[in-house]
């Protein structure tokens, strides 16, 4: 994964972490978008996990976003290359990394395994 000009917080593949992380309880929002359907317009219906609010509020942040906080504790790891223009990251390795970190930083149960 090679981030190019992003702050922190914005790391989007984290998303991928948050639905394979063990935690119950996930916040999930129901989004409502007009699309072009075959005799005009349509309204769709999707449910899917709050990617505005978080999934879940976390413990350790100090207050900052903790896709912030995923990434920056990923990168104290080692396992990021920082160049002159940007940072090249594994995806799956960081995907794992977060899902771990939102399952032990999450304020509702992890499920039992």
């Amino acid at each position: 994964m090679l981030r190019l000009g992003a702050d922190d917080d914005h790391t989007m593949v984290i998303h991928l972490a948050e639905y394979a992380a063990p935690v119950s309880d996930k916040r999930a929002v129901r989004r409502h978008r007009l699309v072009r359907g075959e005799d005009g317009p349509v309204i769709r219906t999707i449910e899917c996990l709050d990617d505005s609010d978080g999934i879940a509020d976390y413990d350790g942040t100090g207050g900052d976003d903790e896709f912030g906080v995923i990434w920056r504790e990923y990168r104290a790891t080692g396992r990021v290359a920082v160049g002159t223009v940007g940072e090249l990251a594994d995806a799956a390795d960081l995907v794992d990394f977060a899902s771990r970190w939102i399952a032990s930083h999450a304020r509702v149960a992890p499920h039992r395994r």
